[in-house]
């Protein structure tokens, strides 16, 4: 037997493999530099090049005439005509729907969708004074008996009707012998509340960002068809352009 030596050092493997520090620090290190670099440039990218935001397409109009492809005479056939000798007519290389100046009363037509509630209209019309006379006109929806947007120059007002009740008004300045450009719409804003809104502006000005009149309706709106009106009081035609309708959704 071997005696036991006390003071015996322990054997050791000499083919034991000892870790690199170096060479693990350098695969960390390019690991770091890599993701700093990769969150710097994701960061930078979004400044330098921000994501492209495409605008949405606008709505396509229900009904849309300019009157252009319309040849000289009878309206078309989808402008019913409620009474007054309404006809197509180049005016200054301009097709337009006329309404003459005598007889002096007050004649409209239908057009667009039928049998539709919460729509938007709008028209161009002119018209002209004679002395202290003044033609009257103006853009309605739901058919004879529904609301219109009416410029009243004798007043000096822009009003909402509905029938023949004068539900809103608001101070408005026309100008003789140029072209007005209406809108008018009627949408839901709640459960039986409803909102029946209109501006006008001369063409070729900035459109109003707002609803220049507006008109709270708790009735549920009547179905129809859009129209356009005119009553020729100055003894002057008034002339019909751009006629476009679109659907309004709810609030």
């Amino acid at each position: 037997m071997k005696p036991e030596t006390r003071n015996q050092k322990p054997e050791t493997n000499t083919n034991k493999k000892v870790p690199n520090p170096q060479k693990h620090s350098f695969g960390f290190s390019a690991f770091v530099f890599f993701g700093f670099f990769s969150g710097f440039w994701f960061l930078i990218s979004g400044f330098a090049f921000p994501p492209t935001i495409h605008a949405a397409a606008p709505i396509a109009p229900l009904y849309a005439n300019d009157f252009e492809k319309v040849p000289e005479g009878d309206p078309p056939a989808d402008v019913v005509v409620l009474g007054g000798a309404f006809s197509i007519k180049k005016v200054d290389g301009n097709t337009v729907l006329e309404l003459p100046g005598n007889p002096v009363q007050g004649y409209g037509v239908l057009f667009g969708p039928e049998g539709q509630s919460f729509l938007g209209v709008s028209a161009r019309i002119y018209g002209t004074a004679s002395g202290k006379r003044t033609p009257e006109f103006g853009v309605g929806l739901a058919d004879t008996n529904g609301y219109k947007l009416w410029v009243m120059p004798s007043t000096g007002e822009l009003q909402i009707l509905k029938g023949e009740d004068v539900k809103a008004t608001v101070p408005f300045t026309w100008k003789s012998g140029t072209w007005t450009v209406l809108r008018l719409q009627v949408r839901k804003i709640g459960e039986g509340k409803y909102s029946v809104d209109g501006k006008a502006w001369e063409h070729g000005k900035e459109e109003p960002k707002d609803w220049m009149v507006s008109f709270a309706e708790t009735e549920e709106p009547p179905k129809g068809r859009p129209s356009a009106w005119g009553s020729p009081y100055s003894s002057t035609p008034i002339r019909f352009d751009d006629f476009a309708v679109t659907k309004v959704g709810e609030e």
